[in-house]
């Protein structure tokens, strides 16, 4: 008996779906974007990022960050085509979910190339974004995290240091007492780190 073969969705008709209130359709649109549209579905998702709807733009972004790295170098150019902090603070986010769902072991240049210029933004979204997404890239993020807590940002060196209780990791222990010993160290960033010692490393 010959198996019948599974109809294409319509692809404009997903997209009405991923813009539907329920989830459910939602997922249902974007995994037959992934397995019928993929080429045709990752462009247009990206402009819709640019948009300014904001349940458009968090739909898309979850849309996105289930294709996995194929999506990676879009994001990138997206990110490094704008100043907008809303459309780049969305590439990170995506970012994060992507290497949630894969737990990579290594990482393209395309998102190194992104952190590298994200580290400097000042902007108070991106770096708690930023943060977000270390957190998610064990030793490389460890290492990133380790080199802010000095940082003249203090909102980047607060948030760094709040990011290191989440690594199990004796290097990150020895990095937050060195900062709750130097008594040159800001109060509020010394306060920060016996915190995060107390919260999370009282077994080491």
């Amino acid at each position: 008996m010959q198996q019948e073969s599974i109809p294409i969705p319509d692809f404009d008709k997903l997209f009405e779906d991923l813009e539907h209130p329920n989830p459910n359709i939602n997922q249902n649109a974007y995994r037959n974007m992934i397995s019928f549209w993929p080429e045709q579905s990752i462009p247009r998702l990206i402009g819709n990022m640019r948009m300014d709807d904001d349940n458009l733009r968090r739909k898309s972004l979850i849309a996105i960050s289930a294709f996995g790295g194929v999506a990676i170098d879009p994001l990138a150019e997206l990110f490094f085509s704008t100043k907008a902090i809303i459309v780049r603070t969305t590439c990170i986010k995506a970012f994060a979910m992507i290497l949630y769902r894969e737990r990579l072991e290594t990482f393209p240049d395309a998102l190194l190339d992104v952190i590298e210029n994200a580290i400097s933004d000042d902007s108070p979204q991106v770096i708690l974004c930023l943060v977000s997404l270390l957190r998610n890239m064990q030793k490389y993020g460890l290492s990133k995290l380790m080199s802010m807590v000095n940082d003249s940002n203090i909102l980047r060196a607060k948030a760094a240091i709040t990011a290191l209780s989440e690594f199990r990791d004796e290097e990150a222990y020895i990095c937050l007492k060195k900062i709750y010993e130097d008594q040159s160290n800001d109060a509020f960033l010394r306060l920060a780190s016996r915190e995060a010692m107390d919260a999370r490393f009282d077994c080491i």
